[in-house]
């Protein structure tokens, strides 16, 4: 009976010390950053963002600045309409030796609004598609976190991880802004952030080496990095370890459009070329 005593006496100690020990981590556990606070951190130092995610894993935050920073790349890409089909309709119009087309008419017919109604439908439309279309697919690439979180035997959780493809889709619109305003300023749709147009000319924009080059730019670098310091700071993971997981991640980002792109343009050339 004694010794069913202390048994039973040595558990409840140690519940209790489990207890304590839980109420420790809580306690260590930092306080949620601010909206202000989030946006600063993901510029300066991200490595104490994902640790603040790690324990705070907020979704309303980064939604709302998401909100924002699309309503920034809709307002530029609204004004930029008439400047990029103005240039895909001369690259058109010197395919096609100069023949008209309604295809060509269309594009030569799209500019920009030119009164304040008409500006506040389409910014609104494409902020709505543009915000909501990001929620959802960030989704995607926080399962993609989560697998080869798992299958490196990493500790992280979805939400975790949400939030983190969340922040990385905030910085990636904010170079977006950075590359439309160029875009504005001199009146072109080049790419300064990319390294297609520096290395390729225009004409081979359908191009893989073109497309692959152009997934080369200032978002995708900086996601990149984002991604790397989210696995060093949520999984644990070593430096080494969280850079080839960060490449098995990124890969598909990059290579993905490519071929999608690439076969897409092989169908298109298949089925114009195919006999009535």
């Amino acid at each position: 009976m004694d010794d069913d005593y202390e048994l039973a006496q040595d558990e409840y100690e140690l519940d209790e010390y489990d207890d304590d020990i839980y109420r420790v981590v809580e306690d260590d556990a930092p306080p949620a950053l601010g909206f202000w606070e989030r946006v600063v951190k993901l510029l300066a130092s991200p490595f104490q963002l994902f640790e603040n995610v790690k324990y705070n894993p907020k979704i309303l935050q980064p939604v709302i600045a998401l909100l924002i920073v699309s309503m920034g790349v809709s307002c530029f890409a609204v004004q930029l309409v008439g400047i990029t089909s103005a240039e895909a309709a001369n690259a058109m119009r010197e395919v096609s030796g100069g023949a008209s087309s309604e295809a060509l008419i269309a594009l030569e017919s799209k500019t920009a609004p030119d009164n304040l109604k008409d500006f506040a439908m389409e910014f609104t439309v494409m902020t709505l598609t543009t915000s909501l279309g990001s929620l959802v697919s960030c989704l995607i690439p926080a399962l993609w976190m989560l697998i080869l979180c798992k299958l490196f035997r990493g500790e992280g959780k979805f939400t975790q991880f949400y939030s983190v493809t969340l922040h990385v889709q905030v910085a990636a619109f904010l170079v977006t802004i950075v590359s439309m305003a160029l875009k504005l300023k001199f009146e072109t749709s080049k790419d300064f952030l990319s390294l297609a147009p520096a290395f390729m000319p225009a004409a081979s924009a359908a191009s893989p080496g073109f497309l692959l080059l152009s997934a080369v730019n200032a978002a995708n670098v900086w996601s990149a990095a984002l991604i790397y310091v989210a696995f060093r700071a949520l999984t644990g993971f070593k430096p080494l370890k969280a850079t080839i997981v960060s490449a098995i991640y990124i890969a598909p980002v990059i290579f993905a459009p490519v071929i999608i792109n690439n076969a897409l343009g092989t169908l298109g050339s298949a089925l114009q070329n195919a006999p009535a």
